[in-house]
């Protein structure tokens, strides 16, 4: 077996962002599973299904799901997705102006939802990893001369499905994400409706969140075309 301290602040966000999600969505229980997976992931011995974390997320987010990395974003932001039924791969992508319905429905619920606080990034974390994982990652090190392991792991974690999840919502928040990115997170999916909204400040965060028809609130269905 392998310990090791992680100490690096920007490596520690990043593990807890995946933490969360990963624990959130009961695919890994510990922090030193979801470095174990995300080692897996990048080898290919483990694959994570998009279209569950997207579903999984949705329903956590409209409960606790928070992540250190909601710290990166601006104070507010709205994203609107949708995918038509009518037109085969198409999406519209932040058309607020076309639904006014759904940019007053998101007013009146970030009033109304509750704020959570957003999780801290912990100041260490100690992991105890496998003789197989720590070869891995020495070798991923040395490949890439990188400086340290924390280098080593940032990388790693990097290329999740958590963060990739994240990148991509990102992404959608400051609208640059492009054509291939919605394909590739969202082709498997039928017609639907995604918002994310929310107001945040360096402790809380109010999130609006639907995905339609998969998880959402009975009172979006009115707004729906």
């Amino acid at each position: 077996m392998y310990k090791h301290e992680i100490n690096d602040e920007e490596t520690l966000e990043i593990l807890e962002t995946v933490f969360d999600i990963y624990y959130t969505c009961g695919i890994a229980k510990s922090y030193t599973a979801v470095v174990e997976l995300a080692i897996n992931e990048m080898t290919k011995k483990s694959k994570i299904s998009m279209r569950r974390l997207l579903i999984c997320t949705s329903r956590k987010f409209m409960s606790y799901l928070t992540f250190p990395y909601m710290r990166r974003w601006k104070n507010e932001g709205r994203a609107l997705l949708i995918k038509s039924e009518f037109v085969k791969d198409e999406f519209k992508v932040n058309e607020w102006k076309e639904y006014p319905e759904i940019s007053q429905y998101v007013d009146k619920r970030l009033v109304e939802v509750t704020p959570f606080r957003i999780t801290e990034t912990p100041v260490t974390k100690n992991l105890i990893l496998s003789d197989e994982a720590k070869e891995i990652l020495l070798l991923f090190k040395e490949k890439y001369k990188m400086e340290t392991v924390d280098d080593a792991l940032l990388t790693i974690l990097a290329k999740t499905k958590a963060m990739q999840f994240v990148t991509f919502l990102t992404r959608l928040i400051y609208d640059v994400v492009t054509k291939e990115e919605l394909d590739e997170m969202f082709g498997n999916f039928g017609s639907f409706y995604y918002v994310f909204a929310f107001e945040r400040d360096d402790s809380y965060i109010k999130i609006v969140h639907e995905f339609f028809p998969y998880v959402y609130n009975i009172e979006f269905v009115k707004h729906v075309r």
